[in-house]
């Protein structure tokens, strides 16, 4: 077998012990090189697993918290997150699905973006585009630069229409309901709020 694909990654992820949306097989797969979502060929197998230094599939298992903890290293992580774009998107494609985008930073960027409940009520409403490399990789500079209060936001920085048009609605909203009722506001009840404005 050349290659495994969704059920193969299903069956694969058991016998390691995760859930498919761990975002662990996203570091695993970073590590193997892997060139697309839903699919490892043999050669990437290999190569992750020499990488890694694993034997075998038990040896793999016991690499996952090391692989885990890159998550949490910020500048390991800034790689990880930029592979991801590529490895995520349609091969024919410049830009990510805006659908697949959402799922990512749903598992990806809850240690670094504390506006990020905000963020993907804002991005399901409001955009209708697919995400570029350039707004994908500015969304995790955005979330671990400006303060979740935008105290520190430049009006006059180069950032993705997208994000001064979050900035602006985010504002708009500190100014409606105040800051901190918005900023402590939990991801249901921020849910509950877009139904009520609605």
């Amino acid at each position: 077998m050349d290659s495994i694909t969704d059920d193969g990654i299903f069956a694969f992820c058991e016998e390691l012990g995760i859930d498919p949306q761990d975002p662990v097989i996203l570091v695993l797969s970073w590590s193997m090189e892997a060139a697309a979502m839903c699919e490892f060929t043999r050669a990437e197998f290999v190569r992750g697993f020499e990488k890694l230094n694993c034997q075998n599939m038990e040896d793999l298992k016991e690499t996952l918290p090391f692989l885990r903890s890159k998550l949490n290293d910020p500048a390991e992580f800034t790689h990880i997150y930029s592979f991801t774009f590529g490895f995520a998107k349609d091969p024919t494609q410049k830009s990510l699905a805006l659908d697949i985008a959402t799922g990512l930073w749903e598992i990806l960027l809850p240690n670094y973006f504390p506006l990020l409940h905000h963020w993907l009520r804002f991005v399901k409403a409001n955009c209708r585009n697919s995400i570029s490399k350039d707004v994908w990789m500015q969304v995790l500079e955005f979330g671990t630069q400006i303060k979740p209060n935008l105290s520190n936001f430049d009006e006059n920085g180069a950032w993705p229409v997208l994000l001064d048009d979050f900035v602006t609605h985010m504002q708009e909203e500190f100014k409606e309901r105040g800051v901190d009722a918005v900023l402590n506001e939990k991801p249901d009840e921020s849910a509950s709020a877009m139904a009520i404005d609605a």
